[in-house]
């Protein structure tokens, strides 16, 4: 690819379907190299298919908080948070652990 077309395709935003974590997450990192980034969803609300359950977020792979970890990385952390030690989580064959 020539130069000038690389320059030009810089400049073209990125389109991203769902504003997932996995979304949100390209839309971030994309964004901070500079490029101009637009993210579509289709629901009202980001998440929507969650339905109100409750979401972790694993910090046993660090000893930093988790919350800590995504202030470090820019994302706001406005959410309501909760600690626990100690939960079950189900697979999708329903097993639990």
């Amino acid at each position: 690819m020539a130069v000038s077309q690389t320059k030009h395709l810089a400049d073209v935003p990125v389109e991203i379907a769902g504003a997932g974590p996995a979304g949100l997450a390209a839309a971030i990192t994309l964004a901070r190299t500079g490029r101009q980034v637009v993210v579509h969803e289709t629901q009202k609300e980001v998440e929507h298919r969650f339905g109100g359950d409750f979401q972790g977020l694993e910090n046993w792979t660090t000893e930093k908080d988790v919350l800590v970890l995504l202030g470090d990385m820019g994302l706001t952390t406005d959410f309501t948070a909760q600690s626990c030690r100690r939960c079950t989580a189900f697979d999708p064959l329903g097993k639990h652990y």
